[in-house]
């Protein structure tokens, strides 16, 4: 098994990757970022040593102890490191902090972050901190072609380098909550006056073809919260539009009303749906995978990459993607979340799904650039793992494991999201 796993991973070193989920802001704002060894850990570590301390969340001076107090340069690397260094003890051997342990270990050549060299860990990261830093971890050190990005409409054009960077419309900024400021956008853009539902429909699908024409290859959602429970209602909808243009709150049934439209216009483009299904820090009492079997059986013709592989809720997901011929999954940050669920998911996935819908990799990063690398890194052990297993057992042939890391790490995600033609 050993020798299988460690040929698959060779194989894998010399495979050309696409990060299909991520949060990185251009290169231009990294390089402005005032980047110390605890931005390395600012993005997931961060998370499991919050939730760590118990409810008691502030310091002597009345301060909360959250990401914002994590990463505000404003207070020394000291204080900072003072308070959270017992928190990130608690959460060192989790799947989340590993991601960044390795980045820590194969960029900066460190073994681990403590009181005696974490101002030489954030000198390194500094003066590496220059243009090219992009190329140099992402292109060069993990062999990603492209990242998708997902961010806003106001990001759009401020996304570099591209292609290396590459758009994912983030949704909820034209359907959730007020989206007022969206509409008077669209408003300026095309020299309207939106004063109807169906006015502001016909803008937005104009908008969203033009931003796919520019470049965008798919929209992100979320897979819960209370728009997944209404049935989109045009006329009740837009009696709550006209409301909301006169101030009142968005409602959660216009935005399942306008979601259900982005969904058809995103068939009729050709764009992929990204959904966010499971992971951490969701509000469990709102995510229901029936609540997402409602929305793909309504569109059939367009397609849905359901993330995370829902965990923990995991074999629903797999389920959706067996049965329904729109569904893919996407295991993007699933082996942060927990190695051994995507490990054994794999198992599952491979006697469930055909090979040609799933996608292996997404980092999900944010400013933590260099532990897109260490996410790269366990997203192969786990998949080498579980194939390496499934060779060993005489259900699968060394041809067919490298034919499957083909294309889920490449093959798939191109077309799924029609990068050969983007």
């Amino acid at each position: 098994m050993n020798r299988h796993r460690e040929a698959l991973l060779e194989t894998m070193q010399t495979q050309d990757v696409y990060d299909c989920h991520t949060h990185i802001r251009p290169e231009s704002w990294r390089l402005k970022w005032p980047v110390d060894a605890l931005t390395l850990f600012a993005t997931y570590p961060i998370i499991d040593a919050i939730s760590s301390q118990g409810p008691a969340r502030k310091n002597a001076s009345g301060q909360v102890l959250d990401h914002q107090y994590f990463t505000n340069a404003q207070i020394s690397l000291e204080d900072r490191w003072k308070y959270f260094e017992p928190l990130l003890s608690n959460a060192r051997f989790g799947s989340f902090f590993r991601a960044s342990k390795i980045a820590l270990h194969a960029i900066y050549g460190f073994d681990e972050l403590n009181s005696h060299n974490i101002h030489e860990v954030s000198a390194r990261m500094r003066e590496a901190n220059k243009p090219g830093f992009y190329h140099e971890i992402l292109a060069q050190r993990c062999g990603i072609k492209r990242c998708l990005v997902q961010c806003s409409g106001s990001q759009l054009d401020d996304l570099a380098p591209r292609p290396l960077l590459t758009p994912v419309y983030s949704g909820p900024t034209a359907s959730k909550h007020n989206f007022t400021p969206f509409v008077e956008m669209l408003n300026n853009r095309y020299d309207l006056h939106i004063a109807r539902l169906d006015e502001y429909l016909e803008a937005l699908g104009r908008y969203l073809r033009e931003i796919k024409e520019q470049g965008t290859v798919g929209l992100k959602v979320y897979g819960w919260d209370n728009w997944m429970y209404h049935d989109p209602d045009m006329a009740t909808a837009d009696r709550e539009f006209q409301d909301m243009l006169a101030g009142a709150p968005g409602q959660p049934l216009l935005e399942a009303t306008v979601k259900d439209a982005i969904f058809r216009i995103a068939g009729e483009i050709n764009w992929t749906i990204s959904m966010h299904g499971g992971g951490s820090y969701m509000d469990w009492r709102l995510y229901e995978p029936r609540r997402i079997t409602d929305v793909i059986t309504r569109h059939p013709e367009t397609r849905f990459d359901i993330f995370h592989l829902g965990i923990p809720l995991v074999s629903q997901i797999v389920g959706l993607a067996k049965q329904y011929p729109n569904v893919t999954l996407n295991l993007n940050w699933a082996p942060a979340l927990s190695e051994t669920i995507t490990r054994s998911t794999i198992h599952e996935i491979i006697e469930t799904v055909p090979v040609n819908k799933v996608i292996a990799f997404g980092s999900d990063v944010m400013e933590d650039i260099e532990a897109a690398y260490g996410h790269l890194v366990m997203t192969r052990e786990v998949i080498a793992e579980a194939l390496a297993e499934r060779i060993r057992r005489g259900r699968l042939d060394m041809e067919g494991a490298r034919r499957i890391v083909k294309l889920w790490f490449h093959d798939n995600p191109e077309k799924i999201y029609g990068l050969e033609q983007a």
